[in-house]
């Protein structure tokens, strides 16, 4: 059982290193720290820099106490509840009054959104056109996604030969390369198609990479990875759907979504699918003979997976020896505690007598 966990965690827990850098993260925290402040996201930002560092045997003798029909956590000393409270002291994400979703939206839903929020639609569709461009760039011909890191690199290519600048505009010639290179060159059409003509030319979105990033559109594509990598992780942490785009978009101009529903439901959700794949009887991939190792569950779920640890740490300390306690009368996350922490034990029965 301890083997089918430990597999399964190295799918599940995207480590809190923002981009692939830590250096990225600081540079936006530094940059665009009024920015993220006006939005009420700096600490939520800021702890995330570090995160904790994994521990199989404390995650599975905490996941043994979980009880997924009503989803809490049962104790020696009592029944312990995720409460919005508590996991707003961990991560300082917003409550919001807007649901947080994923989705592409549609053709009628995006004339409607640049007929009301112009500002909002111009952010996305340029963000949209770089996203596009990165994907095609790293092996995605289609666009459909793009790898946290290539993602990140993309947005923030040259911080240390250039920090006052993370995005340059590319020049013609290099435009031209990336086009031909990856098959993405304008189109001319031949016949009439809806609303276009014969002859009408369909530009690539290649050339917007000639005008520098805007502000928002920097700070929405960093913030689309730390939604991915931290907050919802997808099944797998590393891949960035073009779906996010437009509720990061939403979240610089300043709407307010509830980011710590959406962290709590993503936990719960992935409990319970842990725990519906290891309770599930083992059977072979064929329905007889022997079971072998590749015949154990092995789900690929996105899982929050520092969160949890460290909201489980305000109930119980000692399974681990966190930081310091923030001055008095500053407000900082419980996680930045655990940038200095270790596990107080490595081994499953001696966390087990520690809860």
């Amino acid at each position: 059982m301890l083997f089918q966990i430990y597999s399964c965690l190295q799918e599940i827990i995207p480590q809190l290193v923002l981009i692939s850098t830590i250096l990225q993260t600081l540079y936006v925290l530094a940059h665009f720290e009024e920015d993220l402040e006006s939005l009420g996201l700096y600490e939520a930002v800021r702890a995330t820099c570090y995160g904790i560092q994994m521990s199989v045997a404390n995650f599975y003798a905490i996941f043994k106490l979980y009880y997924p029909a009503i989803g809490t956590f049962f104790t020696p000393v009592g029944e312990l509840g995720m409460a919005l409270h508590e996991m707003w002291e961990v991560s300082a994400l917003p409550m919001g009054y807007l649901p947080y979703e994923e989705y592409f939206p549609c053709e009628v839903e995006l004339a409607l959104l640049e007929k009301q929020e112009p500002a909002l639609f111009e952010t996305y569709c340029e963000l949209m056109c770089h996203f596009y461009i990165c994907s095609s760039m790293h092996g995605n011909h289609k666009g459909a996604s793009s790898s946290s890191k290539s993602w990140g690199n993309y947005l923030l290519p040259n911080l240390k030969d250039a920090p006052e600048a993370a995005y340059y505009g590319v020049a013609n010639e290099e435009i031209f390369r990336r086009m031909k290179e990856h098959a993405q060159g304008d189109i001319v059409l031949k016949e009439d198609d809806g609303i276009y003509e014969k002859g009408d030319i369909l530009r690539s979105s290649h050339h917007q990479a000639r005008q520098p990033m805007s502000r928002k559109a920097l700070l929405v594509g960093f913030l689309s990875v730390l939604l991915k990598r931290c907050v919802v992780p997808s099944p797998s942490s590393d891949v960035i759907l073009p779906t996010v785009l437009l509720s990061a978009v939403r979240l610089v101009h300043g709407r307010s979504l509830g980011l710590l529903l959406a962290m709590v439901r993503c936990i719960q959700r992935g409990l319970r699918t842990l725990t519906e794949a290891f309770c599930r009887p083992l059977a072979t991939k064929m329905g007889k003979g022997t079971i072998l190792p590749r015949d154990r569950p092995n789900p690929r779920i996105g899982f929050p997976y520092t969160y949890l640890m460290a909201w489980f740490n305000l109930h119980c300390p000692a399974i681990s020896q966190a930081g310091e306690e923030p001055p008095e009368g500053v407000l900082v996350a419980h996680l930045r505690r655990f940038e200095v922490s270790s596990w107080s034990q490595i081994y499953v029965v001696a966390v087990c007598k520690l809860l």
